[in-house]
């Protein structure tokens, strides 16, 4: 999948639901995507491994996710 900073996209830190986010940089030498998410207001960044397999990191497109 080919990321872009400033994709919004739904990812799930591990709280049981995933989170709106917005991606704010794309490491593509070592394969890291770091996104925002605001959570109680307050921005929280998370990163995270772009490697296979991809369906386990529960990232979704968020205009994909919203067409379902």
């Amino acid at each position: 999948m080919d990321w872009s900073t400033g994709d919004l996209v739904w990812f799930d830190p591990g709280l049981g639901h995933p989170l709106p986010g917005e991606i704010q940089e794309v490491h593509r030498a070592a394969q890291m995507i770091i996104v925002q998410a605001l959570i109680n207001g307050k921005a929280c960044r998370g990163a995270c491994c772009t490697r296979p397999p991809m369906q386990q990191l529960h990232w979704k497109r968020y205009h994909e996710r919203k067409q379902k």
